[in-house]
């Protein structure tokens, strides 16, 4: 699958999956996906917010499985032509992402627009998450 990330950009949506009303689901079957690996690898709980401008509103948001995919059932209509991409660790699992690495990032990493490209892959650099064991 090729890398979305050409040189060194990130872009995330928001809109988060799974909230509202205990006992009911979202059907994300053909919602599009942003998938995020790390050294070849999915990384899971990493919240992926999609804006249309660099510093501008949240318009999508979803949250990384253990397969590493957010899924994405809400956009907005129309899409805009690209979406910037703003990535947070929400878990506690021994790693979390390098924030000064992931902000600079965040100025360059584009999407295209999700329906265009149904699943869209952020390969993130080698440096990018960082451990918090001593």
């Amino acid at each position: 699958m090729p890398s979305v990330l050409g040189g060194c950009w990130l872009c995330v949506v928001a809109g988060t999956l799974g909230c509202g009303d205990e006992g009911q689901s979202t059907d994300l079957s053909g919602a599009p996906v942003v998938s995020v690996v790390y050294r070849e690898r999915p990384l899971a709980d990493v919240e992926v917010s999609l804006m249309e401008q660099v510093d501008g509103a949240v318009i999508a948001q979803g949250v990384t499985g253990s397969d590493g995919k957010a899924y994405f059932p809400d956009l907005p209509q129309p899409e805009p032509q690209r979406y910037f991409v703003r990535l947070r660790s929400l878990g506690d699992g021994g790693w979390m992402l390098n924030q000064k690495v992931v902000n600079s990032l965040t100025d360059t990493t584009q999407l295209k627009p999700l329906k265009q490209a149904s699943t869209q892959v952020l390969e993130l650099p080698s440096h990018a998450v960082r451990t918090l064991a001593p």
